[in-house]
């Protein structure tokens, strides 16, 4: 035989189970465990926000590696990409044989 007041598994308890003891300590207890979850929760979203924070401001310190597509018509197997990297240049040099 099942009593009326106990609960399938899966269903969700009473929001208040502990005041059908009629315990004031245990009423007082309970109450600010509610009031300290609240404050759990902000301090949760503080910390996730000062994480994101954080992640952002160490980003602006990495190297920014962009990339680009180049491309390059090469003449006799030399390209002027590679010839101008062999001389030292920081900008491609013309192709050989136009000017």
């Amino acid at each position: 035989m099942r009593a009326a007041n106990v609960q399938t598994v899966g269903s969700r308890p009473d929001q208040h189970w502990w005041a059908a003891l009629r315990d004031p300590e245990l009423d007082r207890l309970e109450l600010a465990a509610l009031a300290a979850n609240a404050d759990l929760e902000s301090a949760r979203a503080r910390l996730r926000e000062s994480r994101a924070q954080l992640r952002a401001q160490q980003a602006d310190l990495r190297p920014n590696t962009g990339t680009s597509a180049l491309y390059l018509h090469t003449h006799g197997g030399t390209g002027a990409l590679e010839s101008s990297l062999l001389q030292g240049s920081s900008s491609p040099a013309a192709p050989q044989g136009k000017a």
